[in-house]
């Protein structure tokens, strides 16, 4: 069984340990998440949270400002971080980047960048990206072929989208990630995308 639960809706579950607090000896979330009951188990998986930058992930970064040997990127999360380039950037300027450290005092270096020229940028909730992208890149190669639009999707929940429909685009993720917990969700993109709503 699974439910949405909101901040401060009661639980009743005594096996959910996580994301919950106590007051006058009841059990309340704390977030905003789905609450999942097997025999014996349960637990609240959020439905939003934070990027929170690891090495080797693959992010999309807006250029805040220029230093000497490099920039400093905005990256949606609560750290901004530093590429070391050679490149000319100006504020603004849109990057794919790969992370390629992160030090105990949240340091976070780039390398392996590369700058997009033109198209749109919006922010999903980076919890949903796995969805968005699909096993084996299903869902983000059928939006692409439904839509006819270039689509770079950052695993800190930036999207980069150019050509096409990219209003379609926008729309269609967005309903991803709302839906993102539901069963068959790639057969209701699909009819969404072709019209079979």
């Amino acid at each position: 069984m699974k439910k949405i639960v909101v901040p401060g809706e009661e639980i009743e579950d005594e096996n959910v340990r996580t994301h919950v607090y106590r007051d006058n000896g009841k059990k309340y979330s704390m977030i905003h998440g789905v609450l999942y009951k097997t025999e014996g188990y349960s637990k609240i998986i959020p439905l939003t949270h934070r990027y929170m930058p690891k090495e080797g992930d693959t992010v999309i970064g807006i250029v805040e400002s220029v230093k000497y040997g490099g920039c400093i990127v905005k990256l949606n999360a609560p750290y901004d971080a530093f590429l070391e380039t050679r490149e000319d950037y100006e504020i603004g300027d849109v990057v794919s980047a790969k992370v390629e450290s992160v030090s105990e005092v949240k340091d976070i270096k780039l390398g392996n960048e590369r700058k997009f020229h033109g198209g749109e940028v919006f922010d999903i909730d980076p919890s949903k990206i796995k969805r968005i992208i699909g096993k084996k890149a299903s869902m983000v190669t059928m939006i692409k072929e439904k839509t006819g639009s270039k689509i770079f999707v950052g695993q800190n929940g930036r999207v980069w989208v150019k050509d096409g429909d990219i209003e379609k685009v926008e729309e269609v993720m967005r309903k991803i990630e709302r839906e993102a917990h539901e069963t068959g969700l790639t057969e209701k993109i699909e009819n969404y995308l072709t019209g079979d709503k």
